[in-house]
């Protein structure tokens, strides 16, 4: 236990340094520790700090104009918001959603649009 503890500290510790590197405008270093995050909460199974750094990753992507990664970090953080249960209406997925709508115009097609996202 005290081992997983760890892990989900070093996650939730790699995705504020990954958050602080982009609100400093150092975007590649933020992708590099956004990374390193995403991995960890991957490991541990933790839905929605995958999704909070997939959705930080489409935002660093969008940035730096890869919006085919963008876009698809996006999607993904959209599918595992869904399955943590945030509502359509909530501020993350119309952040989210807000964002991949400035990745293209294919970008949001592939997202449906109900209430359950």
């Amino acid at each position: 236990e005290e081992l997983l503890g760890n892990r989900r500290g070093q996650a939730i510790a790699l995705g504020n340094l990954g958050n602080a590197y982009r609100a400093d405008d150092k975007v590649e270093q933020a992708i590099h520790y956004l990374r390193r995050a995403l991995t960890l909460y991957e490991e541990l199974n933790m839905l929605a700090g995958q999704a909070a750094a997939l959705g930080n990753l489409g935002s660093c992507y969008r940035t730096v104009g890869d919006y085919d990664a963008a876009a698809d970090h996006l999607q993904r953080a959209l599918s595992l918001h869904r399955q943590v249960g945030l509502a359509g209406d909530h501020p993350t997925i119309l952040r989210i959603r807000s964002l991949l709508s400035r990745c293209g115009p294919l970008a949001l097609d592939e997202i449906p649009r109900t209430s359950t996202l």
